[in-house]
């Protein structure tokens, strides 16, 4: 999306969220996780890992940036960046995690569609990029967050019925929880 004026940012915000509050979420919306599509040789992996950070950090920037003068006219500004539980530095020594685990000895490998190493990469950018946020509009007082709403059957990656197999839980979940923190439920937990 190019949108060069305030008078358009301003229409199509209008038309996106009509008379709510000035809110901004930000997902991965071209459903941004394209690693399968390597071993199924549809793609190579440059084009994975330059799509995936195109979206989920480059675009997500781009979109914020853009609408950041009218999130400041709001009288509650929030801005949210979604996260995933794939892309927690702390958790990924945890083997537990079918994303942790080490891949068989030799070369080449074979990845599983539980390997995601262009989408988990990205998604921790972006988790940065969320802190540089919170840094740049914290004395303008927007409420930032990167939140993880939890691995949701979605159809993100390899379809929504091997989520469901991996043990992905209702988007209704997910989603109950994004709205706790629209609605200041969660407002201790922002940053």
């Amino acid at each position: 999306m190019h949108l060069s004026t305030t008078q358009v940012r301003e229409q199509f915000l209008l038309q996106a969220v009509g008379s709510t509050p000035v809110i901004i979420t930000l997902f991965g919306g071209e459903r941004a996780q394209f690693d399968q599509q390597l071993a199924a040789g549809t793609i190579m992996a440059r084009q994975i890992w330059n799509h995936t950070y195109n979206v989920n950090v480059t675009g997500a920037h781009i979109m914020t940036e853009t609408f950041v003068p009218l999130l400041l006219e709001s009288s509650d500004p929030r801005l949210l960046f979604i996260a995933s539980g794939t892309s927690s530095l702390t958790t990924t020594e945890s083997t537990a995690f079918p994303v942790n685990k080490p891949l068989p000895k030799g070369w080449p490998k074979s990845f599983a569609n539980t390997d995601v190493p262009a989408y988990r990469s990205s998604k921790t950018a972006m988790n940065m990029m969320m802190r540089e946020w919170h840094r740049f509009l914290q004395e303008d007082g927007v409420k930032v967050w990167g939140i993880s709403p939890g691995y949701l059957a979605t159809g993100l990656g390899p379809g929504q019925e091997v989520n469901k197999k991996q043990g992905a839980i209702d988007p209704a979940i997910g989603a109950n929880f994004v709205r706790d923190v629209l609605e200041g439920t969660r407002d201790a937990d922002l940053g």
